[in-house]
């Protein structure tokens, strides 16, 4: 059995765009916490999935996730 393996990814916030509204952190509570600022920050670890990292910047109203999938 072959282990599928994730391709690369970058994940980035912007925090000028970010308000906190915390759908990414419903949507992938593995990857996204709120920071002191109260605005998203992604904890990486490769613990979520790919699909949810999609779900969470899908979910973002103010469009302030991007996820970079790497070659």
């Amino acid at each position: 059995m072959t282990e599928q393996r994730r391709p690369p990814i970058r994940v980035e916030v912007s925090h000028d765009h970010c308000m906190g509204v915390s759908m990414c952190t419903q949507a992938a509570p593995r990857a996204f916490r709120l920071n002191e600022h109260g605005q998203a920050v992604y904890q990486g670890g490769g613990t979520a999935s790919l699909a949810e990292l999609h779900a969470a910047a899908a979910s973002c109203p103010m469009s302030a996730i991007k996820v970079i999938e790497e070659e």
